[in-house]
């Protein structure tokens, strides 16, 4: 399935310790857009993802560590301004992101292979491999206790209630030289 895309304002380093994985991404947190909003002194402004290609002899692999940000009521945060159009775009990307997960739950379920739209939105483009590829993906939901809250915490349940019917298969990718050494080898 592979993607290719480009997002401004990112940079690739390469890192060779567990310590230069763990600064990068102190550095990654410390870019991170937050915000004041009537909930939240320190709401996040927009999803991170922190990705890593790992790369030896013997194997490849890539490993997105993804944050989204939670979605937001204009009522409840009192959001206006430059704070609104934050609120409007992370709204639109989880929208996009639960319309792609609902669809991968339903295929799964009912067996179909029905279009998934992936490209509506940068996010789930960038996801497109860890949501349905040749992966492994893990997600903690995080709700909130406070009763004010329960609709957006339902709606959190919910969300991960359908991406747990999502099965994804894993399998060791060859090289096309790598394919046809074993394959002589038989």
């Amino acid at each position: 399935m592979g993607t290719s895309i480009t997002v401004s304002n990112t940079e690739a380093v390469t890192m060779n310790t567990l310590e230069d994985v763990l600064n990068a991404f102190e550095e990654g947190k410390k870019v991170r857009v937050v915000g004041s909003t009537k909930m939240n002194n320190t709401s996040s402004r927009s999803h991170a993802i922190f990705t890593i290609h790992y790369n030896d002899k013997q194997n490849a692999a890539k490993f997105n560590i993804v944050d989204l940000a939670g979605s937001e009521r204009q009522t409840k945060t009192g959001a206006t301004g430059d704070r609104l159009k934050e609120a409007n775009n992370i709204n639109a990307s989880l929208t996009n992101l639960g319309i792609v997960i609902e669809k991968l739950a339903h295929n799964c379920v009912s067996k179909k292979n029905d279009f998934i739209p992936y490209r509506n939105s940068v996010l789930t483009h960038m996801l497109s491999e860890s949501l349905a590829g040749n992966s492994k993906t893990f997600m903690i939901a995080a709700i909130s206790p406070a009763d004010d809250n329960y609709e957006e915490s339902l709606g959190t349940l919910k969300f991960a209630q359908r991406a747990s019917l999502i099965s994804t298969q894993t399998k060791k990718n060859f090289s096309s030289k790598e394919a046809y050494t074993k394959e002589l080898l038989g």
